[in-house]
């Protein structure tokens, strides 16, 4: 008899898998992309880490599916609509790097930023200048507040009426 174990073998179908299987396989599966060099492992320490991590994970997504289609004949991604595209998102990561600062002031910290970004707060601090936090609503939802109805004041004489019958 031959030796087939390893050789041409399926894994077992997911509905066939037990909990702590699926878990195992998971975990295997997570550990093998901790040890790639295009992957950054997040300790999660709260859960707004956890929300920021899936929000990063679908950016990068997007910007590489994005990035592939400038440019392309047919494509609705335009070299200025991706040049926008950037540039929120740059926008983002500066708003990031500046509430970090904000946040270790606020602690009494000194704030080291990451590779690639400056403090705020010292150039800030050299021109004599306050760094605002940027927020913005969406362009959607700023439209939504917008077209919303004005409450209507109820004269106090059908209010009155309104009570009586």
């Amino acid at each position: 008899m031959a030796n087939n174990k390893g050789k041409n073998q399926q894994a077992p179908a997911a509905e066939t898998l037990t909990k702590q299987q699926k878990h195992e396989i998971y975990m295997k599966n997570k550990i093998e992309r901790a040890g790639q060099d295009d992957t950054t492992v997040i300790s999660q320490k709260t859960r707004d880490t956890s929300q920021f991590t899936n929000l990063i994970n679908v950016t990068d997504n997007l910007l590489f599916t994005t990035r592939m289609n400038v440019g392309i004949p047919g494509s609705k991604v335009t070299i200025e609509k991706f040049q926008q595209i950037l540039n929120n998102v740059n926008d983002a990561k500066e708003t990031i790097n500046s509430m970090n600062a904000e946040m270790c002031k606020i602690l009494g910290r000194d704030y080291r930023p990451p590779r690639g970004f400056s403090n705020p707060l010292k150039k800030a601090a050299q021109n004599n200048t306050v760094v605002p936090i940027k927020k913005e609503q969406p362009k959607q939802k700023q439209k939504q507040t917008q077209d919303k109805p004005q409450p209507v004041a109820v004269k106090q004489e059908e209010a009155e009426q309104s009570k009586a019958a």
